[in-house]
């Protein structure tokens, strides 16, 4: 790999940084950047995963990641079955570092396309709330077939200003994460384009753009709470000026710790967070849920015919025909994406959507075909193939393995495919 053309003034910077350790640093740019899986223990024990992928050595600050040097993982079709994650290895830090606990609710307020947002998802358990925010509507889009993909359930993803959403959740958060946008430092050597778009004005810009998000934000967190700070850059004014300008208004907050990774030191890329805790909060709404009984009928007849577990029924909320499994934490907010999306009500009948499979287990499917991982069969479901099956008639989940990736309707032994179009494998 050659060596890649940083900016001087950049350089010079980091070189005042880092004093005796700039010459490790400079030789990292090099290196290839490193690559990293993070499993979805909400679909897969890290033991099992062990077994079916070739990774052993795991990531110093993560238990659910491993280096991987694999490529093309993307295209993999246990990938499509959301049992990992492809993440940066340093962008897991920040996550850990807000102490989750099963139940609790957690805002991500800089959310697409989802890494630290499925991996604080994982953590929870598909207990408590997820709330996951992006201002960007295309990119919001992103993050739900993200959170979709993963199998998450408790989970609303929202598309507003950050200004909007703290008016509308003040002091409703246990945790709260701004992975704030930057000037992107720690990436350069992963993507070498961005040294292109650096210089000290958009630095400055983004700080304080930053400053602007922390301190509209600061409120969704409830009294106690905990607040991690992240960007993936090196300067002092997006990183630790942002904290000190921040605690010097908010003088409820108190920072805990602040922590740098270079990619010289093998972690991965560069990145920075921020530790802080908060005194001062609020109360959330609870969000009121309707539907009609006609609706109900429709749901549990096709629930009935092809699931062994039981849906609750006063969490099902219906919008324009479109069936939603609230997470039991619900808030009373505008989503883009809410629990899970079951499927639709057309010409009085309901049909499934791709989201109701790939939240459930081979084990909750009473109509269910199999095949192998990376088989000509499953490789063909995920280009949209239609083909010979020799199943019982009506919907069926299709699984590589055990895994779900989607479900067709098997009628006269052709299986008739419903994986969406745009996630489609053209492998």
């Amino acid at each position: 790999m050659d060596r890649i053309e940083l900016p001087q003034k950049f350089l010079d910077r980091m070189k005042n940084y880092l004093g005796a350790e700039y010459e490790l640093f400079l030789k990292s740019y090099s290196l290839p950047a490193q690559k990293a899986v993070r499993v979805n223990n909400l679909k897969i024990s890290v033991r099992d995963f062990v077994k079916i992928f070739n990774v052993t050595k795991k990531v110093e600050h993560d238990p659910f990641s491993f280096y991987t040097d694999e490529q093309k993982l993307g295209l993999s079709a246990l990938h499509h079955a959301g049992l990992f994650y492809i993440q940066e290895p340093s962008a897991t830090a920040p996550v850990n570092a807000l102490d989750i606990i099963p139940g609790q609710i957690v805002v991500d307020v800089c959310a697409a396309p989802g890494g630290k947002s499925t991996q604080i998802a994982a953590l929870l358990e598909n207990k408590g709330l997820l709330v996951s925010n992006e201002k960007v509507q295309s990119r919001a889009m992103i993050l739900a077939s993200n959170i979709e993909r993963m199998g998450i359930k408790n989970c609303v993803v929202t598309n507003m200003t950050v200004e909007n959403l703290a008016e509308k959740l003040s002091g409703i958060a246990d945790r709260l994460l701004v992975d704030a946008p930057c000037s992107g430092e720690g990436m350069f050597r992963k993507n070498p384009e961005a040294t292109r778009e650096w210089s000290e004005e958009h630095v400055r810009t983004c700080a304080k753009r930053q400053l602007s998000i922390l301190l509209s934000c600061s409120d969704i967190l409830k009294n106690g709470g905990i607040m991690v700070y992240s960007t993936c850059t090196f300067s002092r004014e997006e990183n630790e000026e942002v904290i000190e300008k921040f605690l010097s208004v908010r003088k409820d907050f108190s920072c805990e710790f602040t922590k740098r990774i270079y990619p010289h030191e093998g972690y991965g890329e560069g990145h920075f967070y921020a530790k802080l805790h908060k005194n001062g909060g609020g109360e959330h709404k609870i969000r009121e849920i309707s539907c009609n009984t006609h609706i109900y009928e429709l749901l549990d007849e096709f629930w009935t015919q092809n699931f062994n577990d039981k849906l609750d029924m006063s969490r099902i909320f219906e919008n324009h025909g479109t069936l939603w499994y609230l997470p039991e934490k619900m808030l009373k907010i505008q989503f883009v994406y809410a629990g899970v999306r079951l499927g639709e009500i057309v010409k009085q009948r309901f049909e499934p959507n791709h989201a109701l499979y790939m939240s459930k287990k081979f084990d909750d499917m009473k109509k269910v075909v199999s095949y192998e991982p990376e088989s000509r069969s499953v490789n063909a479901f995920l280009r949209g193939e239609s083909f010979f099956e020799n199943a019982v008639s009506g919907y069926c989940g299709v699984c590589a393995g055990k895994y779900p990736v989607g479900f067709g309707k098997v009628s006269e032994e052709v299986l008739k495919n419903h994986y969406p179009k745009g996630l489609r494998n053209l492998k």
